[in-house]
């Protein structure tokens, strides 16, 4: 099968899975900050199996340049922009929530921030409205009390996997298969003051910040801190680097 692929390396495990027994035609990845977000593998990935790469948005000229080669498959998986829709080639995209709730840019730390017990990773028809395709596969993931940015992606990633598996296994059979969405929950992309806390805000909301926001940074009194987690009581680390008091407990700032 030949497949072009639209991402960058938060997704690179979808990318190396998907080309282990097909043919990845060409590579659309997109311009990243080098810090939380990177193309690294991406381009290592391109270079190494000489995949044309290109950081361009695309244009409708790249899928009537795609269906003329013969691509049966187009997988986006993280990426920013808008793909204009084929009516030839079969397009799917992984979205991490269970849609139609949570369509928008980044909903992990959103369900984080919300106190959701569950979230999920679906796969779904790409279409002209943003997240709103036929629904072709869906897996559902319970939210643990201790889950952050960090281990809530890993975990969505390795189940993105499974999905992916299954769904290259009968990609025609999943496709008939595939159910419309209700009607959605759109979550915008949080900003600033959501990522923020004071020495007065409360002790759980300083714990969903932390958890929702680590490894991507947060902001603490002004002050941006990349990884922290709460307790209520001092935990002694070797990788903690500043213990601060807060309301209601104890933020333990991470080297």
């Amino acid at each position: 099968m030949k497949i072009a692929y639209f991402g960058f390396d938060l997704f690179f495990d979808i990318l190396e899975r998907a080309s282990e027994n097909n043919q990845i035609i060409k590579i659309f990845t997109c311009a990243v900050d080098s810090d939380y977000e990177t193309n690294y593998n991406t381009y290592s990935f391109a270079k190494k199996n000489g995949i044309e790469i290109t950081e361009n948005k695309p244009q409708y000229s790249d899928i009537e340049f795609l269906e003329n080669i013969g691509c049966d498959l187009i997988i986006s998986a993280g990426y920013y922009y808008k793909i204009p829709i084929s009516s030839k080639i079969k397009s799917i995209n992984f979205h991490p929530s269970l849609l139609p709730i949570g369509r928008g840019p980044w909903p992990i730390p959103v369900s984080i921030l919300r106190g959701d017990k569950y979230t999920g990773i679906t796969v779904h028809q790409l279409v002209q409205e943003l997240d709103a395709g036929d629904i072709i596969l869906q897996k559902k993931l319970q939210i643990s009390d201790v889950d952050n940015l960090e281990t809530l992606t890993d975990r969505l990633i390795k189940n993105a996997l499974v999905l992916l598996d299954e769904f290259l296994l009968n990609v025609d059979k999943y496709w008939d298969l595939k159910t419309t969405q209700s009607i959605g929950e759109y979550w915008p992309e949080p900003t600033v003051n959501e990522m923020t806390f004071t020495d007065d805000t409360e002790y759980n909301r300083v714990n969903l910040i932390t958890r929702a926001f680590y490894g991507f940074g947060f902001y603490y009194n002004s002050r941006l801190i990349k990884k922290a987690f709460c307790n209520r009581k001092k935990i002694f680390s070797d990788n903690i680097f500043e213990i601060v008091k807060i309301n209601g407990g104890y933020l333990h700032i991470l080297k």
